[in-house]
């Protein structure tokens, strides 16, 4: 496992997230917080999850360094990823 790569990557996750937020408008970290958790899709949750089985570190160690919301991020694209659809 290299720390060095495994940190670069979620900074480049982090910058990411903050330019779609940017991007879309928002100002404010909860109000961005707000939309992405209401939204179909997160793809730097998808990003966090894929790293984590990449480099085979905890999910949550790597969500709590990217910020403290990514937890409630990867456990809702986790809960979407079980849903059925018929």
């Amino acid at each position: 496992m290299d720390i060095d790569n495994i940190a670069l990557e979620i900074k480049a996750l982090q910058k990411k997230d903050t330019e779609d937020a940017l991007n879309s408008g928002f100002k404010n970290k909860q109000a961005w917080f707000k939309h992405i958790i209401n939204s179909d899709t997160d793809e730097v949750a998808k990003a966090i999850l894929d790293l984590s089985k990449r480099y085979d570190v905890s999910e949550t160690v790597i969500a709590n360094y990217f910020d403290p919301t990514m937890i409630v991020r990867l456990i809702k694209i986790k809960n979407q990823d079980k849903k059925i659809t018929i």
